[in-house]
């Protein structure tokens, strides 16, 4: 597995984003590899990439995904944590 922090870019009054890092912290791989929380706001530097994006999952700097989870979210970190 790579060594890239998983970062999960989004507000915390923002439901899409809570739900994301609940979805990916009940997979047991993502979980104790650790999802990493960037208060977009606290972040400026991020601010004019994810403002009206947000949930945002970063893997070091690479997006890897975009928007509410699904069915396939956990499955498709895990395979890109494998990569």
């Amino acid at each position: 597995m790579t060594g890239a922090a998983l970062r999960l870019v989004g507000h915390s009054d923002c439901e899409l984003c809570t739900d994301l890092h609940a979805l990916l912290l009940s997979d047991a791989t993502i979980a104790a590899r650790g999802v990493q929380w960037l208060e977009l706001p606290e972040h400026p530097e991020l601010v004019n990439l994810y403002l009206f994006r947000v949930p945002v999952l970063l893997l070091g700097e690479r997006e890897i995904w975009q928007g509410p989870g699904d069915t396939q979210t956990c499955a498709r970190v895990v395979a890109e944590l494998k990569a």
